[in-house]
Protein backbone atom coordinates (compact mmCIF):
# COMPACT_ATOMS: atom_id res chain seq x y z
CA UNK A 1 0.00 0.00 0.00
CA UNK A 2 1.25 3.57 -0.62
CA UNK A 3 0.15 6.53 1.81
CA UNK A 4 1.43 9.86 1.64
CA UNK A 5 3.47 11.04 4.80
CA UNK A 6 2.49 14.66 5.14
CA UNK A 7 -0.86 13.30 5.50
CA UNK A 8 -0.03 10.19 7.63
CA UNK A 9 2.72 10.89 9.17
CA UNK A 10 3.05 7.83 11.48
CA UNK A 11 3.04 3.94 10.56
CA UNK A 12 2.37 1.51 13.22
CA UNK A 13 3.10 -2.08 12.90
CA UNK A 14 1.53 -4.15 15.48
CA UNK A 15 0.69 -7.95 16.32
CA UNK A 16 -2.00 -10.03 17.93
CA UNK A 17 -0.48 -13.47 19.26
CA UNK A 18 -3.43 -14.77 20.94
CA UNK A 19 -4.29 -18.36 20.74
CA UNK A 20 -3.94 -20.60 17.30
CA UNK A 21 -7.73 -20.99 17.65
CA UNK A 22 -8.00 -17.27 17.50
CA UNK A 23 -5.98 -16.75 15.35
CA UNK A 24 -2.86 -14.68 14.14
CA UNK A 25 -3.10 -10.97 13.07
CA UNK A 26 0.05 -8.80 12.27
CA UNK A 27 -1.33 -5.05 10.99
CA UNK A 28 0.49 -2.08 8.92
CA UNK A 29 -1.23 1.40 9.98
CA UNK A 30 -1.13 4.07 8.56
CA UNK A 31 -2.14 7.27 11.00
CA UNK A 32 -1.88 10.57 11.93
CA UNK A 33 -0.64 9.20 15.46
CA UNK A 34 0.03 6.10 17.23
CA UNK A 35 -3.24 3.31 18.64
CA UNK A 36 -3.12 4.56 22.29
CA UNK A 37 -5.36 6.85 23.35
CA UNK A 38 -5.67 10.37 22.45
CA UNK A 39 -4.74 11.58 26.55
CA UNK A 40 -1.79 9.76 25.86
CA UNK A 41 -1.28 11.09 22.12
CA UNK A 42 -2.13 14.54 22.72
CA UNK A 43 0.42 14.41 25.66
CA UNK A 44 2.77 13.42 22.79
CA UNK A 45 1.98 15.97 20.74
CA UNK A 46 0.83 13.50 17.88
CA UNK A 47 -2.99 13.84 18.11
CA UNK A 48 -4.45 16.39 15.59
CA UNK A 49 -7.05 18.66 15.89
CA UNK A 50 -10.23 19.11 13.91
CA UNK A 51 -12.28 22.00 14.09
CA UNK A 52 -16.14 22.08 13.98
CA UNK A 53 -17.25 21.96 10.16
CA UNK A 54 -13.60 21.28 9.34
CA UNK A 55 -12.45 18.50 6.82
CA UNK A 56 -9.26 15.93 5.99
CA UNK A 57 -9.10 13.78 3.99
CA UNK A 58 -6.57 10.77 3.34
CA UNK A 59 -5.41 9.05 0.15
CA UNK A 60 -4.40 5.38 0.83
CA UNK A 61 -3.48 3.44 -2.45
CA UNK A 62 -3.88 -0.71 -2.46
CA UNK A 63 -2.38 -2.79 -4.45
CA UNK A 64 -2.12 -6.75 -5.29
CA UNK A 65 1.26 -7.95 -6.57
CA UNK A 66 0.43 -11.21 -8.18
CA UNK A 67 3.55 -12.56 -10.29
CA UNK A 68 7.37 -12.52 -10.03
CA UNK A 69 7.36 -9.34 -12.23
CA UNK A 70 4.90 -7.40 -10.11
CA UNK A 71 6.79 -8.29 -7.18
CA UNK A 72 9.95 -7.40 -8.07
CA UNK A 73 9.14 -3.71 -9.56
CA UNK A 74 7.12 -3.21 -6.29
CA UNK A 75 10.41 -4.07 -4.48
CA UNK A 76 12.22 -1.89 -6.88
CA UNK A 77 9.67 0.82 -6.10
CA UNK A 78 10.04 0.75 -2.37
CA UNK A 79 14.21 0.65 -2.54
CA UNK A 80 13.96 3.89 -4.58
CA UNK A 81 11.69 5.52 -2.14
CA UNK A 82 13.32 4.20 0.95
CA UNK A 83 16.88 5.77 -0.80
CA UNK A 84 15.60 8.78 -0.93
CA UNK A 85 14.00 8.92 2.65
CA UNK A 86 16.31 9.58 5.95
CA UNK A 87 16.40 6.93 8.27
CA UNK A 88 12.68 6.20 10.12
CA UNK A 89 12.53 6.74 13.80
CA UNK A 90 11.92 3.90 15.73
CA UNK A 91 9.16 4.32 18.38
CA UNK A 92 9.56 0.80 20.17
CA UNK A 93 6.87 1.65 22.85
CA UNK A 94 4.88 4.75 22.80
CA UNK A 95 3.17 4.14 25.64
CA UNK A 96 4.41 6.43 28.40
CA UNK A 97 6.33 4.63 31.61
CA UNK A 98 4.31 3.52 34.59
CA UNK A 99 5.12 5.84 37.62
Amino acid sequence: FKFKTNQLPYLSVWKNEDTESNGYVTGLEPGTGFPPNRTVERKAGRQPRILPNETKSFELEYSIHSGRSSVKAARAKIEQVVGTRRNPRLLPDVLPKEQ
